[in-house]
């Protein structure tokens, strides 16, 4: 799909949280609406991470939900989505822009995968997901090929991780290939050599990536450290020099940055130019387990917003 243009003008308006926004081809540009912002409810969120369960085909060391072989599938997800889309979803002022699935396992690999990805996008939410990309590596493959077809046909953007495993390197060229989906890089800093990588990303791909998202390692998980000092000085010279700073670039700083960007870590930090609010303000966590459950973000399973049991 080359644009979500015919798709039209989308409004939200919640007054109750200060919150007015208009959607258009992928882009949400949220209006001044008396008062400061505030957080949206977890239920009417205008973004939501979804996950489809905690199997995982990789164990990269630096996973922060623990994900893989040993992870499950959550059942029966196409009905609770549909479920969700007639209840807390019902009124259209209430019902998300986009998704992103992925939040906790890999998605790709999952049986309802495609299904998931049609059932969004049939209900008027754009779908987009996350990847390590194994599953987008072999285009002699049917899960390949229907994997493709659906993400071309429905999809507004994949992500791909690109870390210390080699699926990405065949993943990104073969998503390139099909031309109108957004193809995303997530790259995690822990030190300078990973700095060093978003330097050779971006030298590689240049503007064929639609935005290149920068996360902090997070002693979580699987990791036990976090992103060293030495890394968020390196980026900041790596990123003036790539030009960052200017507008229209494809550079975005994941949520966990926050506490770094506002010199938290360390008040003699260097600062980086980006645009900033509170972290998931209007983003929510959807976990299509049982029983469903809402949380603040994918790096906070714990505190439950909102629970239903799938009665099913």
């Amino acid at each position: 799909m080359e644009d979500f243009s015919n798709w039209g003008f989308k409004q939200r308006e919640i007054p109750e949280c200060n919150y007015k926004s208009v959607w258009h081809n992928l882009k949400t540009t949220r209006l001044a609406f008396g008062g400061d912002p505030m957080p949206l409810p977890a239920e009417h969120a205008e973004f939501y991470d979804v996950s489809l369960g905690t199997k995982c085909n990789c164990n990269c060391p630096f996973c922060y939900t623990n994900a893989g072989s040993g992870g499950r599938y959550y059942t029966n997800v196409v009905e609770k989505i549909k479920h969700l889309a007639q209840t807390i979803w019902s009124d259209p002022n209430h019902k998300p822009y986009q998704v992103a699935i992925g939040s906790q396992g890999e998605p790709t690999i999952h049986p309802e995968f495609t299904k998931v990805l049609q059932t969004f996008y049939e209900l008027s939410i754009v779908p987009n997901y996350t990847t390590n990309g194994l599953a987008l590596t072999n285009p002699g493959t049917r899960d390949f090929i229907s994997i493709m077809e659906m993400t071309e046909w429905c999809v507004g953007g994949v992500a791909v991780s690109v870390n210390d495993h080699t699926g990405w390197r065949k993943a990104i060229p073969n998503l390139l290939e099909y031309g109108d989906t957004k193809v995303n890089i997530h790259l995690i800093i822990s030190d300078v050599e990973s700095v060093q990588r978003l330097r050779w990303l971006y030298k590689h791909f240049g503007d064929d990536i639609h935005t290149y998202v920068i996360l902090p390692l997070m002693p979580q998980g699987r990791s036990e450290i976090g992103m060293d000092v030495e890394a968020f000085h390196e980026l900041q010279k790596v990123m003036d020099e790539l030009g960052a700073s200017e507008k229209g670039t494809r550079f975005a700083m994941g949520a966990n940055f926050y506490s770094w960007l506002q010199n938290e870590q360390d008040p003699e930090l260097p600062k980086i130019e980006c645009d900033m609010y509170e972290p998931e303000m209007y983003s929510k966590n959807l976990i299509l387990d049982d029983p469903v459950i809402i949380t603040p973000s994918s790096f906070d399973e714990k505190t439950i917003l909102w629970s239903e049991r799938w009665n099913g």
